[in-house]
């Protein structure tokens, strides 16, 4: 009995110290993601707002960070709709080399990043994709597909070939 009780406290503490090596791995990952963007050479930032057909700016927002031919980060805010999420839809974010006849590319989905700040998160990480690509933006698109076109509306439309404004 004096050997079980012995074999359940070590089990616990071995599972709470599996969680604390967990949590220190995501906090160096997360540190080295900051570190990067912090250092990136062509760096750049992008607020991007929404309007709708009357001008009136919409709910959603998103920050994008692109780091030239290294990385792409987008946030974005305010997209909670249960609705839309009970039913399977996804945010997808697509990229596109603009002028006639280009067509977009999915580069992949949303994911929630913080439920409490209604914040989503998606990166990038391809460069020859990301040297392809002059502008990103996002559409909501139907369950079960995998989408080859956007289907939904386009909105967070960010253009990424600006001068970096954090070099």
């Amino acid at each position: 009995m004096a050997d079980r009780t012995r074999i359940r406290e070590l089990t616990e503490q071995l599972a709470e110290q599996s969680s604390a090596l967990d949590r220190e791995r995501e906090m160096l990952a997360a540190n080295r993601d900051i570190r990067d963007l912090m250092a990136a050479r062509n760096l750049h930032i992008a607020d991007v707002f929404d309007t709708d057909t009357k001008g009136k700016t919409r709910a959603s927002f998103g920050r994008v960070f692109f780091t030239e031919g290294k990385s792409l980060i987008m946030y974005a805010y305010d997209l909670n709709d249960h609705r839309v999420q009970d039913a399977g839809y996804h945010y997808r974010v697509w990229g596109k080399k603009e002028g006639p006849g280009q067509a977009a590319r999915s580069l992949g989905i949303f994911y929630s990043d913080d439920k409490t700040q209604k914040r989503w998160v998606f990166k990038y990480d391809d460069p020859k994709v990301l040297s392809e690509i002059d502008s990103v933006f996002v559409t909501l698109e139907p369950p079960g597909k995998n989408s080859t076109e956007p289907k939904g509306e386009k909105f967070l439309y960010a253009y990424l070939r600006n001068q970096p404004n954090h070099p």
